[in-house]
C-alpha cells in the first residue's frame, strides 16, 4: 500500500510537470502562429486575419482541454485503485482480526472450563479427605472410649479384689463361707494378697493402654502429625 501511494504521487507529479512543459510550448507555438497570420493578413481585412487567429486559438483550447482530462482521468484512476486496495486492506485485516478474537474467545473458553474442572475436582477431593479424617477422629474418639471403660473395669475390679481380700483375711483356715472356702476364694482371684492382685490387675489394665495407643499411631499417622496418647 505505502509504494503504490508514493508511485501513484510520483505519476501524478510527473503528470502535471508535462502538461505544463507541453502547454507551454503550445502556448509559444500559438503566439507564433497568431504573429504569422497577422504578418500574412497584411493586405488581407481585419476580418479574415482575426478568423484565422480563432482558428488556432480553438485548436489550441481542445488540445489543452483534452489534455487536462486526460491528465485528470489518470489522476482520478490511481486514486480509485488506491481506494479499492485500500478496501481490500481494510477488509482483509478485519478479517484477520476477527479471526484472532475468534481464537481467543475460544482460547478463554477452554481456559475457563478447564478452571472449573480443575475446582471441582479439588472439592471433591477435600470432601474425601475432610470424610477421611471425620471416620479417622471417629474411631479414634471410640478407642479413647473403650480404654477409658477398660480403665474404670480395672479400678472396679481393683477396689472388688481389694474388698475380697478384707473379707478372705477375716476368715482363718479352709473355713467356709457360704459355699466358698477361703482357699476356693483366693484361687478364684488369682491367689497372692492384695497388693499382689492389685498389681497385677494395673500391669494388665497398662498392657492393654499401650496396645491401645499402638493402634491410635496407626490409625492418626499423617492426619495430624501427633498422637494421642492414653495412660503411659
Amino acid at each position: 500500500m505505502g509504494l503504490k501511494q508514493i508511485g501513484d504521487a510520483m505519476q501524478d507529479a510527473w503528470s502535471f510537470i508535462w502538461d505544463g512543459i507541453v502547454t507551454t510550448f503550445e502556448k509559444t507555438v500559438l503566439e507564433l502562429q497568431k504573429a504569422w497570420i497577422r504578418t500574412k493578413g497584411l493586405f488581407d481585412s481585419d476580418e479574415e486575419v482575426n478568423a484565422e487567429i480563432a482558428v488556432v486559438e480553438k485548436e489550441y483550447s481542445d488540445r489543452k482541454s483534452a489534455r487536462e482530462q486526460k491528465s485528470a482521468d489518470a489522476v482520478n484512476r490511481r486514486e480509485s485503485e488506491r481506494k479499492a486496495l485500500g478496501d481490500e486492506w481494510d477488509s482483509s485485516n478485519k478479517s484477520i482480526d476477527d479471526a484472532m478474537n475468534q481464537e481467543i474467545m475460544e482460547n478463554q473458553q477452554a481456559y475457563r472450563d478447564a478452571l472449573g474442572g480443575a475446582a471441582a475436582e479439588i472439592e471433591a477431593a477435600k470432601g474425601q479427605w475432610q470424610s477421611a479424617m471425620d471416620e479417622v477422629k471417629k474411631r479414634a474418639a471410640e478407642k479413647a472410649a473403650q480404654v477409658d471403660e477398660a480403665k474404670e473395669k480395672t479400678a472396679t475390679a481393683a477396689e472388688n479384689t481389694k474388698d475380697a481380700e478384707t473379707r478372705v483375711a477375716g476368715i482363718s483356715g479352709d473355713k467356709a463361707m457360704g459355699s466358698w472356702s477361703a482357699e476356693e476364694l483366693g484361687d478364684m482371684l488369682g491367689g497372692g494378697n492384695a497388693q499382689e492382685r492389685t498389681a497385677k490387675a494395673t500391669e494388665e489394665s497398662v498392657k492393654q493402654q499401650k496396645e491401645t495407643n499402638k493402634h491410635l499411631k496407626k490409625l492418626e499417622t499423617g492426619s495430624s502429625g501427633g498422637t494421642t496418647t492414653y495412660g503411659d
